[in-house]
This record gives C-alpha cells, structure tokens and sequence, in this order.
C-alpha cells in the first residue's frame, strides 16, 4: 500500500492525516488475484480489519508518535458485503431464457483455451450453462462437479454436487433425462481428453496449469467473464413487456447473470406450484423463509 501514498506524493509520515488513511484503504477495497478478479468481500475486510489492528497497536505502543493522530481509524471500516445470492424477484422471463438457448452456440471462453482445445473449451462452457439453467446450483457448485456425478436409482437421475455455502458435502438432486443427456455427452467427450492426474477427478479441468487454479477445475470467475461477453455477442434480447409501439421492449442485459438462472430455477417450480418444503429442498436452503419469498413474487407476477 506503501504505492499508494507514493502516487499521492505523501510518502512523509509526518505529514500523513485521515486522507492518507482512506486511500490506503480504498487500495486495500480493491485489492485483485493474480488473475484480475477481486478477492471476495470477506478477504478484503479482514486485510482492513487486520490493517487497523496495526495502527492502533502502533499507537498504543506509542510506535507512531511522529505520526499525526488523524491517520487512524474513526470507525469500523468495511467494504460492501457481496449481493445475497438469494434476494428475490432476479428470476429471468421464459422468453429471455429461451432467447439465450437459441444462442447458446455463441457461446464460449474467454482468453486463451490453454491446455484444451478451443472446441471442447466452448463445449464445455456451453454444458455448464445448461446444467445452471436446468439445476439451480450455484456457479462454484457446478465447476466443482466431478465426473462421476451422475447416479441413477430407480430410473431417476440424481446430480451429486458439493454445497460449499453451507459446507454440505455430496448433495443430490433428482434431475430430468434431459439434463442427465447434456452431462453424459460431456462426460463422454472428457474422458477423450488428455488432461493431468490432478485433474482427473474434475469434471470442468481447467485449461490454464498455474498456481492460481491449483484445485484443477475452471473458476466461476472465468465461467462469468465467458457469460458476460456471451450475453453480448447475442446483442439485443427481447423482454416479455410490449413498448408503447406495441413491439417487445428490450430486456436489460446487465440482470443476466449466472445467479438469475438460480433464481428462474426456483421461481419456475414456485410458480408450479411445488410445495414449499419440497422446493426448499431442491434450493437446499438453510431457512425455509428464503424459499417461501418465491411463492410471493410468483403471484405478484400473476397479477401484473
């Protein structure tokens, strides 16, 4: 952060007051990985929290007597919490979704496909789509599957996938054949691919071989670069609301993200009417207050 007082040309800590604080904290607010992407928002909170820490033992020492007394916290400092992947009324419209599927071959990587072959990359970009859409798990629950994450009792599929929100290993959820055959296909396809035995186990290796994807399957962040541009290439998307010259009003693109198909998966089954505890377990919700809010807006959408 030392850079940051440096830009600023206030590198003398004698003349360092509450500014300086703040924009050593701005830094520490958009603090990156080595790939680009910010760390979470409980990261960065605990290099401020640590960081004041710091100063304030500095002070009680008295460390830091040659150091203006406004350099130091005032208050808690944080940065914004992540959005709450569960908040409601984020369900994209059947006609969005179904625009999407038609441009699903638009679909793929972004970046290098390293390791892979630029077609399986885009396959296996496209695949993860459709398991998003058609299971409502979470991006980080999809990337992490495993190969063998397909079971079959009694005719019925299952999909075994690891809810690490909750720390709930070795979830199943029942899943159509339709689903099952997009996961089969890729399955079939990876196992053609030469990939290292630190990746064997993943269903979605990861193309690029360096430190920052040690655990060998592709990240969510890379999952939601691909979906970002793939939205787009496929350009102007219709909603399902008509303009005052009675032609379909353009839907806006920026609440296309891979968290709204988890929210159309829930809002589909509530609109089904599939009984509350049954969906809950489908969302593997911790509280069942969360799932009951999908049955509100379902029929706030009816009535508009």
């Amino acid at each position: 952060f030392r850079s940051a007082l440096i830009a600023a040309g206030r590198t003398d800590p004698g003349v360092l007051g509450a500014g300086e604080f703040t924009r050593i904290l701005d830094a520490i607010s958009i603090q990156r990985r080595a790939d680009g992407t910010l760390y979470s928002a409980t990261h960065r909170n605990l290099m401020i929290y640590q960081f004041c820490r710091v100063i304030e033992h500095g002070r009680a020492a008295g460390l830091m007597s040659v150091v203006p007394d406004p350099f130091g916290p005032t208050r808690r400092q944080r940065v914004r919490e992540e959005p709450n992947e569960d908040e409601l009324g984020k369900a994209l419209p059947d006609t969005v979704i179904r625009q999407l599927d038609t441009g699903l071959h638009l679909l793929g990587p972004t970046g290098r496909a390293g390791a892979l072959a630029a077609a399986d990359l885009q396959t296996m970009h496209q695949t993860i789509y459709q398991i998003l859409r058609d299971t409502g798990r979470r991006p980080g629950e999809v990337v992490s599957l495993r190969v063998s994450c397909l079971e079959v009792i009694d005719g019925q599929h299952n999909l075994i996938y690891d809810n690490h929100k909750a720390g709930r290993m070795r979830r199943r959820l029942p899943i159509t054949t339709d689903t099952a055959k997009v996961i089969t296909s890729w399955q079939q396809r990876r196992a053609q691919l030469s990939t290292p035995d630190s990746q064997r186990q993943w269903l979605f290796p990861t193309p690029l071989l360096r430190a920052q994807h040690s655990h060998g399957h592709l990240t969510s962040h890379s999952v939601a670069r691909a979906f970002k541009a793939w939205v787009g290439r496929v350009g102007v998307i219709d909603s399902d609301l008509l303009g005052p010259d009675g032609t379909p009003a353009p839907f806006d693109t920026s609440l296309i993200t891979q968290y709204a198909l988890r929210h159309s998966y829930a809002q589909r089954h509530a609109d089904a009417g599939v009984p509350v505890d049954v969906l809950r377990e489908l969302m593997d919700h911790a509280a069942v207050s969360t799932t009951m809010g999908y049955y509100s807006v379902g029929l706030e959408r009816k009535q508009q």
